[in-house]
């Protein structure tokens, strides 16, 4: 018989994004070839945004050769998006670049955030949106590259009107 401690341990939960089969499921129409990272740091919902926004813009845009971006998606390109999120954590590059454009001079360090940074992308003729607090993508119906942003667009809107009163809305668009 297991003992009081043992009986813990073994009911310990863990997060759906710590096993690759069922954070990398395929769906029955094939391969959705995407970039996506889980968020573990807190405070870094903007970085985790633009990644999955440039990432997923490859096609479209190409990170400079050996710059950091160009290393991280090389690096983590056959990994889950648990294993980028450990792999972002410990990246000493990340560490430091995330420390200065926090501690700038213009930027007020605050323990009371109450914002949060997603990212839309389109993929295989729909809309995704991307947030790394989130166990994967998730599909917002019918879109294409000329419509992405009035669909983002009517995304948000349906946000905003389930909190009206909050102010806390800030929209980035990437375009070429």
């Amino acid at each position: 018989m297991a003992t009081s401690d043992e009986s813990v341990s073994v009911r310990k939960w863990l997060p759906l994004e710590a096993n690759p089969n069922v954070m990398n499921k395929r769906g029955r129409h094939g391969v959705l070839r995407f970039f996506f990272i889980t968020q573990t740091v807190g405070n870094a919902c903007a970085t985790i945004g633009l990644l999955h926004a440039v990432a997923n813009m490859t096609s479209e845009i190409s990170p400079s050769e050996e710059s950091f971006l160009d290393r991280f998606l090389k690096t983590t390109a056959s990994m889950n998006p648990f294993e980028r999120a450990v792999f972002l954590e410990n990246d000493r590059e990340m560490k430091v670049a995330h420390s200065v454009a926090a501690t700038d001079d213009e930027t007020e360090a605050s323990d009371n955030v109450e914002t949060h940074v997603i990212c839309f992308t389109y993929v295989n003729g729909k809309l995704y949106e991307l947030d790394g607090r989130k166990s994967g993508p998730i599909p917002h119906g019918a879109s294409s590259p000329d419509s992405l942003l009035q669909d983002a667009v009517k995304f948000i809107q349906r946000m905003i009107q389930k909190h009206p009163v909050s102010l806390n809305y800030k929209v980035i668009a990437i375009s070429k």
